[in-house]
């Protein structure tokens, strides 16, 4: 069969109907820990020796990972100021940490077709800070948090392009039930435009009876992002256009290809 400049060109039309659905913005999350203070009243506070804890975690993922990744981490006994990085062609993340009790994380996805079957591109930032503390006398510890969480992403097609921002924040004694617990997760889905974020600053107050009570905290915190590396099963309403007019262009060459030419 042979295939003149016309053909090829609606043939073409077709193929770049399928391939368009998996171009779009890219899904970016984000979560940092803004400032970190805290106010002692009625003794003073101080930090448990050998009691601190951070973790690094950062990783890339091209087309899932079938392709290649990306994987870095570290732990420390001790809060320092650190940082990680890793990068794939079409996913990149980054953590860091401060010894004074910030952290922040970013990923970012880009949705570029590798196959018809490829996992999403990928990318996590996690960083964790923990530690133990006691009060000199009966009284009580505030700690105020400021954070920032950001998750933007394509709306449609949110099983392969999403992001997720999340924060975990934990503060207590382990002699009472004073302080408390907050998790905020945000996902770009869950707002119209896909641009999903929240600012703001947490209170706990750690209440204590006698200098023999320790008290602890734990924050942690979290960036997911996928973008799409395959052709959509499910194309776009313009990719459904683009496909029809290939198809009818197709049809329409065909057509006169079976008319009899006139003698």
């Amino acid at each position: 069969m042979k295939l003149n400049i016309n053909t090829l060109a609606a043939v073409a039309l077709v193929a770049t109907s399928f391939g368009a659905s998996a171009a779009g913005l890219d899904s970016t999350a984000s979560f940092q820990i803004t400032s970190f203070s805290y106010v002692a009243t009625g003794g003073a506070l101080s930090w448990s020796t050998g009691s601190a804890y951070q973790t690094l975690y950062s990783e890339s993922d091209e087309a899932g990972g079938l392709t290649s990744n990306d994987i870095l981490s570290s732990s420390d006994a001790a809060l320092t100021d650190s940082s990680l990085g890793t990068s794939r062609p079409h996913a990149t993340s980054t953590v860091s940490s401060a010894a004074a009790g910030t952290i922040q994380g970013i990923a970012n996805a880009t949705p570029f077709v590798i196959s018809a079957i490829s996992q999403p591109h990928a990318a996590n930032a996690t960083a964790q800070q923990s530690q133990e503390f006691t009060l000199s006398a009966a009284g009580s510890v505030t700690f105020t948090i400021g954070y920032s969480l950001l998750a933007g992403g394509v709306t449609s097609n949110t099983n392969e392009n999403f992001a997720l921002a999340a924060l975990d924040a934990s503060f207590g004694n382990y002699f009472n039930t004073s302080g408390g617990t907050q998790n905020i997760t945000l996902l770009s889905s869950d707002v119209a435009g896909g641009q999903n974020g929240q600012s703001g600053t947490l209170s706990f107050t750690v209440d204590f009876a006698s200098p023999d009570e320790i008290g602890y905290y734990n924050l942690r915190g979290n960036a997911l992002a996928n973008a799409s590396a395959s052709i959509s099963a499910v194309p776009e309403p313009e990719s459904y256009a683009l496909m029809l007019a290939g198809i009818a262009a197709i049809g329409a060459i065909a057509r006169r290809r079976s008319q009899p030419s006139a003698r």
